[in-house]
């Protein structure tokens, strides 16, 4: 209660915690040396909600900048030695702790208003989440976070994770920094599918084995699961137009890919280009995509979707072209007048 005991209490906390850095900076090294600065974020927060020290909240935008600079600009931290854990190694703490952290003392410092620190620490806390889910990924297919190999299966997981990530940010309301963190996810998947599990390293293209089983192989997480996750997105961005059309347009390409990269296995096995394409493979092809146009239409008319529409109309017009221009000249006697009675 005595005047300025608290701005010397806020200055002395504000000692300590200098004074652990100090001694976290000779003591310690490599990731454990960030993960003691990141673990000072919540006493500063818990100090500012204690004493509302003036200029607090600027140190802790220092400490804060200085280890998103460790973390995820710093290029030698490829170097580090992760360990032979598939889970438990270095990325865990390493970028786990300061995830807490960030995200913790953002809670706290809101508190005291929301303000450019509590986004830089919202920001921050993403952004640990993605590098360690995404570096742990990584290791677990190489062994390295070095390694110049990124196969189809990989990208795969990091595409899952990324929509993953991003439908869990849209359905926290409210934070535009995580709004726009989600919108960041989805750029860096729908790119990375449509550049690169869609052309560059379509097993069609590849020819890489996408496994023996019938549903549950490599086409699966890449292309059918992301479709699920986008069609989630179409719903959850009911209120933005051209994201929502984005998403949906995403989900239904993705199901179209997926059902006829499926129906290529059931003929090719696991290597898609192994075997040429018989006629039986041809009318199968036809009748899928017809099967996929109805539900498409039926969709549509149940959720009054103009857009579901379209699409059944679009993959309907795709099936008339196939069965004139392809099926005509590829199918003879009865195939070729099944595909025509389909129709």
């Amino acid at each position: 209660a005595e005047p300025g005991m608290e701005t010397a209490l806020g200055a002395y906390a504000v000692g300590v915690l200098a004074a652990l850095a100090l001694a976290a900076t000779i003591a310690l090294e490599q990731a454990w040396l960030t993960v003691a600065l990141a673990l000072m974020l919540p006493g500063m927060a818990w100090i500012d909600n204690a004493l509302r020290v003036q200029g607090l909240r600027r140190v802790a935008l220092l400490m804060a900048g200085v280890v998103l600079v460790r973390l995820a600009l710093n290029p030698y931290i490829l170097d580090y030695p992760i360990g032979s854990g598939l889970l438990f190694n270095w990325l865990l703490y390493g970028y786990g702790l300061p995830l807490l952290s960030f995200a913790g003392a953002a809670w706290l410092f809101r508190q005291g208003g929301d303000d450019r620190l509590v986004q830089v620490l919202e920001g921050g806390a993403v952004l640990f989440l993605v590098l360690l889910v995404s570096l742990e990924i990584r290791h677990s297919f190489t062994g390295s976070l070095t390694h110049d190999s990124y196969d189809l299966a990989e990208q795969a997981l990091h595409s899952l994770a990324w929509l993953s990530i991003a439908t869990g940010l849209r359905r926290i309301p409210h934070r535009p920094t995580l709004s726009r963190a989600a919108l960041g996810l989805i750029g860096l998947a729908t790119a990375q599918i449509l550049v690169f599990q869609l052309i560059a390293d379509n097993p069609l293209v590849t020819n890489q084995p996408v496994g023996e089983r019938t549903l549950f192989n490599l086409l699966l997480p890449a292309y059918a699961l992301p479709a699920l996750l986008y069609a989630g997105l179409a719903v959850l961005y009911h209120d933005r137009e051209r994201l929502r059309q984005l998403c949906g347009g995403m989900a239904l390409l993705l199901a179209f890919v997926w059902m006829s990269l499926e129906v290529r296995h059931g003929f090719a096995g696991s290597r898609l280009e192994s075997e040429p394409i018989r006629a039986a493979e041809l009318y199968t092809y036809s009748a899928v995509w017809l099967a996929y146009a109805g539900a498409l239409f039926a969709a549509g008319l149940r959720w009054r979707s103009e857009a579901l529409r379209h699409a059944g109309l679009a993959m309907l017009l795709l099936e008339i072209l196939k069965v004139f221009l392809v099926d005509m000249s590829s199918l003879t006697g009865l195939w070729r007048a099944l595909s025509f009675m389909g129709l």
